[in-house]
């Protein structure tokens, strides 16, 4: 079974290390057989267009959303968790999708196979 990511990286976050964020989602998805939905990496200016990006987004043809850090969904991992996994690439976390009360505590990201 191919699981199905948005990848998506916040430029105001990134900064100057954009480039390297990209380029690390997208060495985390082909490690793991991940492919990416939308074509590719995501990139959101800041947190009112993040939240733009989220609304048209069809979570329905998603099994995971990747980030490359935490801090880049600050206040959205319990709102991302209701709809798919979420992983970030540094460092490799991944917490599981969860319908009912989300925790705060985040696991390794699985093995490649």
């Amino acid at each position: 079974m191919t699981v199905h990511a948005y990848a998506i990286v916040r430029l105001d976050y990134s900064g100057p290390q954009a480039d390297v964020h990209v380029a690390g989602l997208e060495t985390l998805a082909a490690s793991h057989g991940v492919e990416l939905a939308a074509g590719g990496v995501l990139l959101a200016q800041s947190d009112s267009s993040f939240s733009r990006l989220l609304a048209g987004l069809d979570f329905e043809a998603v099994d995971v959303v990747m980030v490359p850090s935490a801090a880049q969904i600050k206040g959205w991992l319990g709102v991302l968790r209701h709809s798919a996994e979420v992983w970030t690439a540094l460092p490799p976390q991944r917490w599981p999708r969860c319908r009912a009360i989300p925790r705060q505590t985040a696991e390794s990201v699985p093995r490649p196979m």
